[in-house]
């Protein structure tokens, strides 16, 4: 039996007021989930022992007040406070409530386990090539999928850096691991533009609870392209209280963005702050030692030989962005079986190293893709607007003439082509919300193409064809 100053006694006194100081909410993620307390009568000392240094350096830096004043209410006295790191499972935690009572069996129907919608899971922490530039990323991936849910780091796991750096391939990493090693896990992988898409449809049809039900029953939620949410203050509530809702019941939280939180201002303060209540983690474009290392693995992963000098040509030309130099071995790896086979579709794998000759071919030849120099956007536009006679703001804008949607759709293609940009940023570069402006774009150009179609352009007394235009743009911005 407990007696009123016994060591259970005084830290159940503490946890009563830790309540009430900090709220159930967030004594609950930490001091119920995270961390264990034990009180030492004779040295009048109450001890804090976490899974990890992490942890235990997380509750020093913004729990110590709470936890001197309620231990001093507890004991009557001024207590003194250490922390220790003890690595193996806790042996006592509180009573979890019963997971068969949890809302995830609605109907008596297990929900899917795991569910990405449209997109699919390509990518596994295993293949990640770590360097200076991603290392703290990594780790902390690694930290939120190897250790068990009460040991995690705090949730949300924030990932942030330019597009092409590797931040996608993260959060799969994530969801393949945690499936890998628990298949039953629910999982929700998704984008912010679908996860607004599917918001937007629930309230248009009146199906709420329906949109909640699925995305609040879940343990990992793991959401890319945040940015996507930016200026759409309702879908930003909407994601907010489910952040919230799935957090109370102890789930995990991943997410990638373009920029750091505090960068993102067309975001609501509230979401920022709980962008930044975890871990964040940037990764940067990779130093030239990782680069190697990055056309390495993704070479061997196709079947593709390669000679030293070539890994060297390829990491040294390509050095902005993991999406620039898998663009470079997959065409290299063509070019490769077009020189051999005369065939670009050939499967068979070539048994002689890819030579010097080939990689000069890709770099070099002016139908090839030359990364030596990044092209952005704005290049694009202004190099297609100087051809039509407009001005290259329009491109970026809203205006529908015949002319300018054209011209609009040809810089689209061109940055799919000429870009390692992806179709959700080609479409954020123009202020769209929905990447599906961008496929089209590339679709009207490439109906073009396919037709032999010409354009009619000022001071051009003949049509030209599209193609050439594109030929055209193409020099003019690499600098050829």
């Amino acid at each position: 039996m407990k007696t009123l100053n016994s060591p259970q006694a005084v830290v159940a006194r503490i946890a009563d007021r830790l309540v009430k100081t900090l709220g159930n909410h967030r004594y609950t993620m930490w001091f119920d989930r995270s961390v264990r307390l034990s009180f030492e009568q004779q040295e009048q000392s109450l001890h804090v022992t976490a899974p990890n240094r992490f942890i235990a350096d997380w509750v020093d830096t913004h729990f110590r007040a709470a936890l001197l004043e309620a231990a001093a209410e507890a004991v009557g006295e001024n207590v003194d406070l250490t922390f220790q790191v003890d690595h193996r499972p806790f042996s006592q935690r509180p009573a979890r409530p019963d997971k068969s009572k949890r809302p995830d069996k609605p109907n008596g129907r297990p929900t899917r386990p795991y569910d990405t919608g449209d997109l699919k899971l390509r990518h596994k922490l295993d293949d990640f090539v770590v360097g200076p530039s991603n290392r703290l990323a990594y780790a902390a991936a690694c930290r939120l999928t190897e250790e068990e849910k009460d040991d995690a780091p705090p949730s949300p796991l924030f990932i942030h850096g330019d597009f092409g750096l590797g931040k996608t391939h993260l959060l799969q990493g994530i969801c393949q691991a945690v499936l890998d090693r628990r298949p039953e896990a629910r999982v929700r992988y998704t984008s912010a533009e679908q996860f607004t898409n599917e918001y937007v449809s629930a309230v248009k049809r009146n199906k709420r609870d329906e949109f909640r039900r699925k995305y609040r029953r879940v343990e990992w939620l793991v959401v890319d392209d945040l940015q996507v949410l930016s200026g759409k203050p309702g879908t930003q509530q909407e994601f907010l209280h489910c952040f919230d809702a799935i957090d109370m019941n102890g789930a995990r939280v991943a997410l990638a963005c373009d920029k750091h939180p505090r960068l993102m201002h067309d975001l609501s303060e509230a979401l920022v702050s709980r962008c930044l209540s975890g871990v964040v983690a940037e990764v940067e474009p990779p130093d030239t030692a990782t680069r190697l290392r990055i056309v390495e693995a993704m070479a061997k992963r196709r079947g593709v030989a390669l000679r030293e000098a070539v890994v060297c040509t390829i990491a040294n030309n390509c050095t902005h962005s993991v999406r620039e130099i898998e663009g470079a071995v997959n065409k290299l790896s063509a070019l490769a079986r077009l020189k051999t086979t005369g065939r670009a579709d050939d499967g068979g794998l070539r048994a002689e190293p890819i030579g010097q000759s080939v990689a000069e071919q890709l770099f070099n030849s002016p139908d090839a893709l030359s990364p030596h120099r990044v092209v952005s956007v704005d290049e694009l536009a202004e190099s297609v607007a100087a051809m039509f006679g407009i001005d290259p703001g329009r491109l970026l804008g809203e205006s529908r003439h015949r002319q300018t949607v054209l011209a609009r759709s040809l810089v689209v293609y061109l940055a799919r082509e000429l870009t390692p940009m992806s179709y959700p940023e080609v479409a954020r570069a123009f202020n769209r919300g929905s990447h599906s402006f961008a496929i089209n774009a590339v679709r009207r150009v490439n109906d073009l193409l396919t037709d032999n179609a010409t354009l009619d352009l000022p001071d051009r007394a003949d049509p030209i064809m599209v193609r050439d235009v594109i030929d055209q743009v193409t020099r003019h911005v690499r600098g050829a």
